[in-house]
């Protein structure tokens, strides 16, 4: 509230309503966003709500709901498509999501930026109309073209675009190139014109070969393989010695014992750890982070290219990188045996994982011994081999924090991630278990503790000095996903306590303990995964509800995160007193923020293409293979199976089950069949037969043999005869 104007109660209900753009809320859902503090019990809202109703001022929909009396109302969003042609707006400022009926988008594609005019509630879902697109959010695709005599046809791959591009011959067009994928970039649509008019940009090969599928989920996500050329130029004219200046202007750990344990493939090396002794109960631990800021000055081309791409992005068989070459594996790499300018968070801390301080500097390092995960847990393993006692030292401090993060509310979520073995073109031939050893839980540790210390100084600042910061935010789960989920994991007697956040986590962990190793913890993990709400970069100061930590934020990865970088140069000028702040404008900084979440999510989907598109290209030689799975998602058309051995999923058509005529109970999220009973649930194990993989379309097929189980109904819920 703000000190200027002091409200009343039907005052600061209409404001609650108003910005709720026309979507009904419950009392109890406007007692929880008003400013007036005075009203104890929701339900004392309920008389003034009446009146406010009566007086035409609100709307009253059913017997419990309100919503602003508004003649339009518009929202910004952005678009996402559904396969049944219709969109639903995820706005930027609104209760809830907007539905968008195939008449009324306007041209619009699947996340773009839009402008929506409200029609209000019909039935359960608010509609409304797209009447602008503000922003576009790509403008190519990637596709089969399908040439006629005078014109051609691009079929993307992108399922979320329902229209192909229209393509007029021209004399640059060939007509061999019928069939071949191809990346084509949307020049115009006309209002009268039924598709978007396009021009073809690349052609990338055959269909279905490696680098040719590959290229196209890149372009399909958003992201590009190449650097412009003035971004490489600007990279190749760096320097690659720091100046004695700059060297005497660090602190210099160059002869203190420093170590990289990275993954055995990694080429970025952006972090590395020194340890030594200060006395009896204290040791100086510091986590070095690559100091790219150094070399990537603010708006520079390179600044500006890396803010465009937001993260590295990676594929099963390849990495696309957020910097050059030059930057990300080599001056900026921590690499052995090269002095290396970094970013340091230094702490004095003891075995019990306790800090007794913590300092912020900018550095100079030499990393002695470049260890991979493997290698580095050998040495622990066996008590023996190069850095031992600094290995131990490091590894017994984080089991002290990784104890502590656990008992203070962070919630354990180690999911199994599973890699391909690739031949020279990129066949996989073998998909197994990444295992995850002491090594990977002592880096995890050291950065989450970096991280938490650099957040918490930023939120100094950001409150004392009212400068802006990037924090890294996780709000807690909607309390309707957690109830599902607490209701699913009760089907095998599991028991979550939710009286208070803390008792929810704690509750949480040790389900994902009981749950190790049993059938159940595929579907459970991934269901408590979902039940959580999404991370994302904010500069206004938010906690992290699963890692239980009052401040976080990202500074560990500026190689390969575009927040981590902006972090550094915001740290460095705090901690330089600088009169002149880069990011002085908050507008900036939360533009930034959410960028680098939209592009940090593409990634993801990049990737999880790219592991679907090899499952299928795995799968396309076991075709007739009997396995056995587990129901992972059920809809009224057909059952998602994963498989036990490997993982990858496929969809059991519905229509393709004939032991029954099975019915969708959305609510207990399951089929039930009308005449013998067999109920189908999530977590169920199933037989089925490999029936089709299409490497293409990155899709599995099963064909139905046996599993769910026999339930004996109380009464019958058809009286259907019996089919013959």
């Amino acid at each position: 509230m703000t000190k200027n104007k002091t409200y009343t109660l039907a005052e600061d209900i209409l404001e609650v309503l108003n910005k709720a753009y026309g979507a009904p809320y419950t009392f109890r859902q406007i007692y929880s966003r008003l400013k007036y503090t005075k009203v104890k019990n929701p339900k004392d809202l309920i008389p003034v709500l009446d009146q406010l109703a009566e007086k035409d001022k609100i709307h009253k929909i059913g017997r419990s709901k309100y919503a602003a009396k508004l003649d339009i109302a518009y929202i910004t969003g952005r678009v996402d498509m559904k396969r049944t042609g219709e969109a639903y707006i995820i706005p930027d400022s609104f209760s809830e999501d907007v539905l968008v009926e195939s008449g009324m988008q306007n041209r619009a594609l699947h996340g773009d930026l839009v402008k929506v005019a409200l029609l209000g509630k019909r039935g359960k879902k608010i509609k409304g109309e797209i009447v602008e697109i503000i922003e576009r959010t790509k403008n190519q695709y990637a596709g089969i073209l399908k040439v006629h005599r005078d014109f051609a046809f691009l079929v993307t791959d992108d399922r979320k675009m329902h229209k192909d591009i229209f393509i007029p011959l021209n004399k640059k067009f060939q007509k061999e190139w019928d069939g071949m994928k191809a990346i084509v970039e949307i020049s115009d649509w006309p209002p009268e014109a039924k598709n978007p008019f396009g021009e073809v940009v690349k052609i990338l090969g055959k269909p279905g070969e490696n680098e040719t599928e590959m290229h196209a989920i890149v372009n399909e996500f958003g992201f590009e393989t190449e650097f412009p050329e003035e971004v490489e130029k600007e990279a190749a004219s760096l320097s690659h010695t720091l100046s004695a200046s700059e060297i005497k202007s660090r602190i210099d750990f160059r002869d203190i014992c420093t170590l990289t344990i990275d993954p055995e493939t990694a080429k970025d090396f952006d972090d590395a750890l020194s340890v030594r002794k200060i006395d009896s109960e204290w040791y100086e631990v510091a986590v070095h982070i690559a100091d790219v800021s150094h070399y990537v000055p603010y708006q520079s081309e390179i600044d500006k290219e890396a803010l465009k791409r937001g993260t590295s992005v990676y594929l099963v068989d390849r990495t696309i990188p957020m910097l050059p070459a030059v930057l990300s594996e080599n001056l900026c790499s921590l690499v052995p045996g090269k002095d290396r300018p970094a970013f340091s968070a230094i702490f004095h801390i003891n075995m019990a994982g306790k800090v007794k301080q913590v300092k912020f500097s900018k550095s100079i390092i030499h990393s002695q011994k470049r260890f991979s995960y493997e290698s580095a847990q050998e040495v622990l393993d066996n008590q023996t081999g190069e850095y031992l006692e600094e290995l131990n030292t490091l590894n017994n401090i984080s089991k002290s924090l990784r104890k502590k993060r656990f008992e203070d509310g962070s919630i354990n979520f180690d999911s199994q991630e599973f890699k391909f073995t690739l031949d020279e073109n990129g066949k996989p031939l073998g998909i197994f278990v990444k295992e995850r050893h002491d090594t990977n839980f002592l880096i995890e540790e050291f950065m989450l503790l970096a991280n938490k210390y650099v957040a918490k100084f930023g939120f100094n600042q950001y409150e004392n000095n009212k400068k802006p910061f990037v924090f890294r935010y996780h709000d807690k789960p909607n309390d309707i996903k957690l109830e599902e989920f607490k209701k699913f994991a009760s089907k095998w007697a599991y028991s979550i306590k939710t009286t208070s956040e803390l008792t929810t986590k704690k509750s949480i962990n040790e389900l994902m303990d009981k749950i190790k190793g049993l059938p159940e913890e595929g579907i459970l993990s991934q269901l408590a995964i979902r039940s959580m709400a999404k991370a994302a970069y904010t500069p206004n100061f938010s906690s992290h509800f699963g890692l239980g930590f009052e401040y976080y934020t990202h500074f560990t990865s500026p190689i390969r995160r575009y927040p981590d970088l902006v972090v550094h140069r915001m740290l460095q000028e705090h901690l330089s007193g600088s009169k002149k702040y880069t990011y002085a404008d908050i507008l900036e900084v939360e533009t930034l923020c959410k960028k680098s979440s939209t592009m940090e999510q593409k990634a993801a989907d990049a990737e999880r293409a790219s592991i679907k598109y090899k499952q299928a290209e795995w799968m396309k030689d076991k075709i007739g293979e009997t396995h056995e799975g587990v129901i992972t998602g059920i809809t009224d058309w057909g059952i998602f199976v994963e498989l036990k051995e490997n993982k990858c999923e496929g969809l059991v058509k519905l229509s393709s089950i004939k032991d029954d005529m099975y019915d969708y109970d959305e609510n207990n999220m399951c089929l039930v069949g009308r005449y013998y009973f067999r109920k189908l649930s999530l977590g169920d194990s199933v037989k089925v037969k490999i029936k089709d993989a299409n490497p293409l379309s990155r899709t599995i097929d099963f064909s139905w043999i046996d599993g769910g189980n026999r339930i004996v109904p109380q009464n019958k819920p058809f009286k259907h005869k019996k089919r013959k």
